[in-house]
Parts: structure tokens; sequence; C-alpha cells
């Protein structure tokens, strides 16, 4: 990839302190991933969510663990994300269940415990990381596909968007979408290949672009192989691209920027502009 080797990924920057801009990107990346798993595992609203997600970022700049994790890294850090949004959808549950009950019941150590360590070998639980490798996953789907949506309007080809979106997000067959354009079939079929093929290249893209962020330099390949592969076995295991498109689009449909994760940018540490 020709990268040097004293390039510091982003999350080493932050580590570091990081600009306001490089804390912007990682939450850019991870945001609504760590809504929906906090959707995904508790019953929330989608509000509650992203007051989840607002605490996990602020235990993250303040509690310097993204250094303490990028100088060992045992676990891929979706885990480590995983960890700390549990533990704070953990600790928001023994509010809800009442401190005065806890306290009668188990005595002051449980409302006093801080609760589960921020990084614990209880993350590594297969459901759990997968619900948080489903949500970046969908994100990530949603994602392409937007941006597929500003490729083909700025090159007038709509109609192939449509076709991507009616096949894959509205579950029509390609000659009701035939239909629905008034166009010929055989059209709608080209529209449909080329549409999907493009979505993979997009898909492609916006994962190498994931790994050169967050990987060192020396296993840039490396790391995007095995995201690529794991990429390609979820698709798989969700009905290819349309089950998975499809779960992506039922699972949510909220603002791309919510006022909530803009509120939130606004605290964002602004030392060490790089």
């Amino acid at each position: 990839m020709g990268f040097p080797q004293t390039r510091l990924t982003l999350i080493r920057r932050l580590a570091e302190g990081g600009s306001s801009a490089d804390w912007q990107n990682f939450m850019r990346d991870y945001w609504r991933p760590v809504c929906r798993f906090a959707k995904s595992r508790a019953p929330i609203s989608w509000t509650d969510a992203e007051d989840v997600t607002a605490q996990v970022f602020q235990i993250l700049w303040e509690s310097g663990l993204l250094g303490r994790w990028s100088n060992n890294p045992t676990a891929r850090l979706r885990t480590m994300l995983c960890s700390v949004a549990r533990n704070v959808l953990s600790n928001d549950a023994r509010v809800r269940l009442g401190r005065q009950r806890l306290l009668r019941e188990h005595g002051p150590s449980v409302v006093n415990s801080p609760g589960s360590p921020l990084i614990s070998s209880d993350a590594e639980d297969d459901d759990e990381s997968r619900l948080f490798y489903a949500a970046w996953v969908q994100e990530l789907l949603q994602r392409a596909i937007d941006e597929l949506l500003v490729e083909f309007q700025s090159q007038h080809r709509l109609n192939e968007f449509r076709t991507l979106f009616g096949r894959l997000c509205d579950g029509m067959s390609l000659p009701e979408i035939a239909t629905a354009l008034d166009e010929e079939l055989t059209a709608i079929e080209r529209y449909n290949r080329h549409s999907r093929e493009r979505l993979r290249e997009k898909l492609q893209s916006l994962v190498r672009q994931h790994v050169e962020s967050y990987a060192e330099a020396e296993q840039l390949d490396a790391e995007f192989r095995s995201e690529w592969q794991l990429l390609g076995a979820y698709l798989q295991e969700f009905g290819g691209l349309e089950g998975a498109v499809q779960l992506a689009y039922e699972r949510i449909d909220q603002p791309t920027r919510s006022a909530r994760q803009a509120d939130v940018m606004k605290g964002l540490p602004k030392n060490s502009a790089r």
C-alpha cells in the first residue's frame, strides 16, 4: 500500500489526545453502530440508544481506554466498544431497577460497584460479538447505498439506483421493477447487474478505507482480507445482499446526523490539532 511505518492509525492519534477532526471521524464510523447495538440488546428507544452511545464516547475520551487498548490490542476494536456499551447498559439498568431495592436485596456493594470491567473476557461472548458486528455491517450497507444514490444522481442514472433499491430494499422482482419504471425487462436486468457490481465495489472501498484508518501499516493487507471475508460470511448467512440490506433498512430509519450526535461533537476534545 506504500504507507510509511511512522504512519499513526486513527486510534493511536486518539490515544495521544487526537484532534477534533479525529474524534469526529471516529464518531462517524461508530456512533450509529453503537446505537444499533444498544437497541438490539435492550428494549430502549433510539433516543435512549443515543444517550447510551454518548456515554460510551465520553468514557473513551475521559478514561484513556483507547491508549491502553492500542498498546495491547488483544481483541478487535469492535469487541472493546461492545464491552463498553454493555457496561453502560448494565449500569443504566441498575439505575432503572432502583437504588433502594438493590440496597435492600443485595446490599451496598452492588450499588457502589463500578460495574463490569470495560474490557473483560465476557465481551468475547459469541452472541454479543455477533450482535455488534451485525450492527456495524448494517450501517456499512446503509452507508454504501446512500453513497451510491449520490453517485447515480450525479450521473443521471437514477433508474439504475431505483432498480437496486427496489430489488434489495423493497424486495421487488425484476419484472415488477420493469413495470413500475416503464422500462424493458432487459434494461432492468442490465441495471441490476451493474448496480449490484457497483455496490460490491463500494462496499470493498468502504472496508478498505476503514482498515486504512485503524490497522497498522504492516497489517493492512491481512486485515483487509480478514474483514472482507467476514463480510462475505455475514452476507451469506443472512441470505446474500437482499437479506442483509433488507435487515439493515428494517432495523433503523434515522437521519445520518442526529441532534444528539451533533451536541456530543460540540464537546469533543480540541487539543492536538494535526
